[in-house]
């Protein structure tokens, strides 16, 4: 699991200590998801070892839109299990992950093909002052 977020601002309210390093990863340009620790009010099932949880600031306007709205972050998965292939069609979804979410979002999938600029975010992780890729 993940949590989408509307801005770096917005992830302060859940961790209680953030590096320079995790906001400059957070801030970069390209789809990013940092995995924080020491994980503040949020609920206890949504955290890893360390109180840890996978934060990625969105730019999807539905998203930002129920973000802005509720003034609270989305809980999100990947849109497969992992270890499996990323899908590139809302056909390629598991049927199982799609009847396990509430939503998933049009505005990925345009005509059954993943738009050009949706590329899966990549996932990182600092682990004593070096940066872990978990996926690229």
């Amino acid at each position: 699991l993940l949590v989408l977020v509307d801005s770096i601002e917005m992830i302060k309210h859940y961790c209680s200590s953030i590096s320079k390093q995790e906001l400059d990863l957070l801030a970069d340009s390209r789809p990013t998801t940092v995995i924080l620790e020491n994980i503040i009010a949020l609920p206890n099932n949504l955290k890893g070892p360390n109180s840890s949880l996978a934060f990625r600031i969105t730019t999807n306007p539905a998203c930002l839109n129920i973000i802005k709205s509720t003034q609270t972050p989305l809980v999100s998965t990947s849109a497969n299990y992992s270890g499996d292939p990323t899908p590139l069609s809302r056909n390629q979804i598991s049927g199982t992950l799609l009847e396990s979410v509430d939503v998933v979002f049009k505005t990925i999938y345009k005509e059954k093909t993943i738009q050009q600029n949706a590329k899966p975010s990549r996932i990182l992780k600092i682990s004593n002052g070096l940066v872990i890729t978990i996926r690229k």
